[in-house]
């Protein structure tokens, strides 16, 4: 299985340090299995000089991580997911014992269904349900522990615009 990762930094391995708190599934090295959602990640980063990452990993790469062990959450766009997605994005300091997580992508609309949240004007079932998947459907995985970030190769890197 190949999965990309588009970023404007220059490197091989993550380094978990480095990765950035208060996304969706917390601080981890995000990847997916979609090139166009990492290409935006990239671009998003920096839209003149982006780069996008291709990683390996073995094609049951979830499974795989499983049965050595690692703890791996599996979402689906459910009050589950948007409450998790919340607590990450929203309650400093929040933390979770996941080695991998793995789900939806939430869109740039989440933000006023968290402020609505916040007003307790909705709750987390009702954003699941009206909230439209990202447009690439796609999912995201988080790599947030050392050991998870040992089930994946570097094989190479495509820089843009080319």
């Amino acid at each position: 299985m190949i999965l990309y990762h588009g970023t404007d930094a220059s490197f091989r391995k993550p380094l978990l340090e480095k990765c950035l708190s208060y996304k969706d599934f917390g601080k981890g090295f995000y990847l997916t299995e979609k090139f166009a959602m990492a290409k935006q990640w990239g671009e998003r980063k920096n839209a003149v000089k982006y780069k996008i990452n291709l990683y390996e990993a073995d094609d049951d790469f979830l499974a795989t991580a499983e049965r050595e062990g690692l703890a791996v959450k599996r979402f689906e766009a459910n009050a589950e997911w948007a409450e998790f997605v919340y607590n990450n994005r929203e309650i400093e300091g929040f933390t979770h014992r996941y080695d991998i997580v793995a789900g939806p992508v939430a869109n740039s609309k989440i933000e006023s269904h968290f402020a609505r949240i916040k007003r307790r004007e909705t709750t987390f079932e009702e954003v699941a349900r009206t909230l439209p998947y990202h447009k690439f459907n796609a999912t995201q995985i988080c790599l947030c522990s050392e050991r998870s970030l040992e089930l994946i190769k570097y094989k190479e890197r495509y820089g843009y615009p080319q």
